[in-house]
């Protein structure tokens, strides 16, 4: 006669048999699920079984730990503990893996990555409990970026007290030496910037502000000093009532034009450059070559592929977005994927400077510059052989406005052309302007016209054209 002793009996017998098989097998998430469903760690013999596997358990949050799988390798240690694994193994283990995080934290704080290390150390002291070396690691990793956060909006001194208490806690990381010895150096840069772009501003010298006001934006980008300084400096060269005197003659002449323009009645509509559908077009220049012309403040790249609608597609081994490049008072990207400038991989959101190679995953390299003094207008030129989709030469990141002409600073270099023409934004519409007057689908403009998005343009010495985007 079988009883429900008997039946229970064998249920945990055969429990343990197949517990047992999977151990020996390597399959050790198969032989944890079975130790602890229903009452098999009851018995002596379930009871022994869990403690050879939660063992391997620990070995195996050990072997994670070593291979970058942290996650795992805290879950697989914390269930190591609940198996019955000795603590003494647990806690060597534990006390490996903090010290291992740390030293990875602290090569990372020397890199610039903070807000990593931030993010890392915060799920470390989660894991390691009150450990006094993770506490202290995040207290000056906060203080770091902090001083970072405070130097991009021009407050030097502040950022060298945060670094001062940082150093206080961690006296022996030479980033907080280099990070210091930095801040200094900018603070004394910034100082003499400051007072020039003043004194700038007090003799109504416009040319000298915009040009003060762009690199003091270049080291603390979020100025509000420099920010201010930089729109009202464009108020007053743009304005149609100005009263200061004209730019150096280096500049070109278009900045002290009225752009007011009663418009044709028979002129089809310009460009809409704040409509969804005109955010880009491809700048053909005769003789020179392809330029995608991207119209919003912010722009993504990342592999070109069907359905993936970004602003500038790239044939390579990328993700579908990959960075992120936004103009506000300067140029910052934001990585998304994989991302290098000059070399180094960044980890937050940097700030661009003339000259910057980026290079996206690990061989799409592009170069940076913004190359003319009175506008925020930037040029990504391909550094790689990787194609653009639409295909193309350079991207434009177009502000205001764009100038094509025979001088290195303008933004598509025509050597061959003898006077600069550009194309310049108006109330959400896009405008060329050419000393000479020139043809603009046929009908000639002896100041500034209006342009569609397929049209053609025509001068004395030279021809380019306008292809829409769809």
């Amino acid at each position: 006669m079988v009883t429900a002793g008997t039946v229970m009996f064998n249920s945990w017998r055969l429990q343990l048999r197949e517990a047992q098989q999977a151990f020996r097998a390597g399959r050790l998430d198969e032989a944890i699920a079975l130790v602890r469903r229903g009452d098999l760690h009851r018995y002596l013999p379930g009871k022994k079984l869990s403690v050879l596997i939660a063992q391997q358990l620990a070995q195996r949050a050990g072997q994670r730990l070593r291979s970058g799988e942290a996650s795992d390798g805290w879950q697989d240690l914390e269930m190591a503990r609940q198996l019955g694994a000795p603590s003494e193994e647990v806690q060597s283990i534990r006390r490996e893996m903090v010290s291992r995080m740390l030293a990875e934290a602290e090569q990372r704080l020397a890199g610039g990555e903070t807000i990593e290390v931030i993010t890392r150390l915060e799920t470390l002291q989660r894991h390691a409990g009150g450990s006094d070396n993770v506490r202290t690691l995040l207290e000056v990793a906060k203080r770091i970026e902090s001083a970072r956060n405070l130097r991009i909006c021009g407050r030097h001194a502040d950022a060298l007290a945060q670094l001062e208490q940082a150093a206080t806690l961690r006296s022996d990381l030479p980033c907080i030496r280099n990070q210091t010895e930095r801040c200094q150096r900018e603070a004394s840069e910034v100082e003499g910037l400051t007072e020039r772009l003043h004194a700038a501003m007090s003799r109504s010298d416009w040319t000298e502000t915009l040009a003060l006001a762009g690199k003091l934006l270049q080291r603390c980008p979020q100025s509000t000093l420099a920010a201010d300084a930089r729109r009202r400096a464009w108020l007053a060269v743009g304005g149609p009532d100005r009263g200061d005197k004209p730019l150096d003659a280096t500049m070109t002449w278009y900045a002290e034009r009225d752009f007011e323009l009663d418009e044709p009645a028979d002129h089809d509509d310009p460009v809409a450059t704040n409509s969804p559908a005109n955010h880009r077009f491809v700048l053909w220049v005769d003789g020179v070559g392809g330029f995608l012309v991207c119209l919003d403040d912010q722009i993504v790249l990342g592999q070109n592929s069907p359905g993936n609608r970004i602003a500038v597609p790239i044939q390579g081994d990328l993700s579908r977005q990959h960075a992120r490049i936004r103009r506000e008072d300067g140029y910052l990207i934001e990585p998304l994927g994989e991302v290098w400038v000059n070399g180094r991989r960044i980890q937050r959101t940097t700030v661009l400077a003339d000259g910057d190679e980026i290079r996206l995953g690990g061989s799409v390299c592009l170069r940076f510059h913004q190359p003319h003094p009175l506008s925020s207008t930037a040029r990504l030129e391909r550094v790689s052989s990787h194609r653009l989709q639409p295909a193309a030469d350079a991207v434009l990141l177009m502000a205001e406005s764009c100038v094509l002409g025979p001088k290195n600073q303008n933004h598509v270099v025509c050597r061959d052309w003898s006077n600069d023409v550009v194309l310049f934004r108006r109330e959400g519409r896009l405008y060329c302007r050419a000393k000479e007057g020139v043809h603009v689908d046929g009908r000639f403009c002896d100041d500034q016209s209006p342009v569609r998005g397929d049209s053609h343009v025509l001068g004395d010495d030279f021809s380019f054209s306008l292809e829409p985007v769809t």
